[in-house]
């Protein structure tokens, strides 16, 4: 699957979960000629509005994209982010590139 539609089915089931908390969903590893193995797994930044309630986030993450990650065969790794953490480590990844 290419990574663009991958990544607007996944935004949409984590909308249909978190509504207006979510603020973006993160591709943040996958190859999509990648078979069954370690380079197989799908990688997502999950960000909401607010501090992650856990476990209560995580699994919902999980159980949101159970039917995508199951129908690509692909195990797939959600992780939840406070906003305002994804902005600070977006600006140190940024301000690394300028070195």
């Amino acid at each position: 699957m290419e990574p663009d539609k991958l990544l607007k089915q996944v935004k949409s089931a984590l909308y249909r979960v978190f509504e207006d908390r979510l603020r973006d969903v993160v591709l943040q590893s996958y190859d999509p000629l990648a078979v069954e193995g370690p380079q197989s797994d799908v990688d997502f930044m999950v960000v909401l509005e607010g501090e992650p309630q856990e476990p209560q986030d995580s699994w919902a993450c999980i159980d949101a994209v159970e039917v995508i990650s199951r129908e690509m065969g692909r195990t797939f790794h959600v992780e939840p982010i406070d906003v305002k953490a994804f902005q600070a480590v977006r600006r140190q990844f940024l301000n690394a590139g300028k070195r």
